[in-house]
């Protein structure tokens, strides 16, 4: 008989399953709020996938969509067998993180992918609050009675399961008679249509945008806090815009506007007008003249020193209140003034020295010298998250004259 004794003969390993860098399911609150700050997540009906070669996420005031991102990535080979196993299709839902913070939820829109004998190549696009241009306002009168351009809006916004969001403010109470719909109006272009006659002094024109949660959101004023980019030390490439289209010599007097005593016996320099004509149906109580010619309205303002050409608007609503009419005048000032300087400030990596996510709407403080920028409050009117092989992890921030600065400075100063 013979025995056999075998000694520290380890048993043979089992290899273990190697996950795809690609694809790590149900990710917990940890994995996507405690990653690193250079790692973007897109998050696809619970299955994460964060290995991308590209990475391009951009959020704006007034833009439509106001939220989008594109992922791009290769492989050597398909990722699966069967088209029908497609881990990442248009129409599924989606959210999306940077740094560990959420940048926004949304829906997968577009894949497209390129294929030859040696590459394989995927690029995946997300967006929010994408059908607010698709639907349109369905009622069953087609119009709105007696009620305020809040209520109006929540209204509108309840046919597609989104909520309203007012941010920095609150907006105008209004109540409006009756407003109808335009058959097959998009509901962005109505809500639009309506906001764009609520303008207000208080420094920002009056945007739609959304929250990172995904709904829909009205900046009215400053919200999100500040924070400071300076030359020489976060702000890694500057470029700035000072845009006045409209500089002539002014008309006799204020432009008609009324508002201003510009070219008077003060010495002061003639003002310009934004203003606006409108009108009203009439009814019993309020007729002809009264109700065709409503009384001439006009904003008057000047930038750098310079007298600017009056122009005249018609609003887009039937101007039951004289805020209506003061409303859409403000909001084309405002929107002119933003256009006055522009600055897109280029930073290394994603969050904002305060911490987390850059907010559009948020004041930013720009001190460049190149830039004639001393300390200038700017507002953020677009943020771009960036990222790839060539120039790492990067965001610009395009930030813009807020209501002229409060004090634009004088030209040749």
């Amino acid at each position: 008989m013979v025995t056999q004794i075998t000694v520290n003969k380890q048993a043979p390993e089992v290899p273990l399953p190697q996950p795809d860098p690609r694809k790590v399911e149900t990710p917990s609150s940890a994995s996507v709020g405690g990653g690193r700050p250079d790692v973007a997540r897109l998050i696809v009906n619970g299955r994460n996938f964060e290995d991308w070669e590209s990475v391009t996420v951009k959020q704006e005031l007034r833009g439509n969509p106001p939220q989008t991102a594109r992922f791009t990535c290769s492989e050597g080979s398909p990722l699966v067998d069967n088209w029908m196993n497609q881990q990442i299709m248009p129409g599924e839902s989606c959210e999306i993180y940077l740094g560990g913070h959420l940048a926004f939820n949304g829906k997968v829109y577009s894949r497209q992918v390129f294929v030859d004998a040696r590459r394989h190549q995927i690029e995946i696009q997300c967006a929010n609050l994408l059908e607010l241009s698709t639907a349109s306002v369905v009622t069953q009168t087609g119009e709105f009675k007696n009620q305020e351009p809040e209520q109006i809006i929540r209204s509108v916004l309840k046919g597609v399961n989104k909520k309203l969001v007012v941010l920095g403010g609150q907006l105008p109470k209004i109540k409006i008679p009756r407003i109808s719909v335009t058959p097959g109006e998009s509901i962005i272009d109505f809500i639009d249509t309506i906001t764009r006659h609520l303008g207000q002094e208080s420094g920002t024109s009056i945007s739609h945008s959304a929250t990172p949660e995904g709904d829909f959101a009205i900046v009215v004023g400053p919200h999100g806090g500040s924070d400071e980019i300076v030359e020489g030390k976060n702000m890694l490439e500057g470029r700035e815009t000072i845009y006045i289209p409209m500089v002539a010599a002014p008309p006799p007097g204020d432009g008609g506007g009324g508002g201003s005593t510009g070219g008077g016996g003060g010495g002061e320099a003639p003002k310009a007008s934004q203003s606006t004509l409108g009108q009203r149906p009439g009814n019993d109580e309020t007729w002809g003249a009264a109700a065709a010619h409503l009384p001439y309205l006009a904003k008057t303002f000047s930038m750098m020193g310079n007298t600017l050409v009056p122009s005249a608007i018609v609003p887009e609503l039937p101007v039951w209140d004289k805020k209506i009419n003061e409303g859409r005048a403000t909001s084309e000032k405002n929107w002119m003034n933003e256009d006055y300087v522009t600055v897109w400030g280029t930073l290394q990596g994603w969050l904002r020295p305060s911490g987390g996510l850059w907010v559009p709407g948020q004041d930013v403080v720009v001190t460049s010298p190149m830039l004639v920028m001393k300390g200038e409050k700017l507002q953020l009117k677009s943020v771009t998250y960036s990222q790839d092989n060539q120039q790492g992890t990067r965001v610009v921030l395009e930030c813009c004259n807020a209501n002229a600065m409060g004090g634009a400075p004088k030209a040749g100063q």
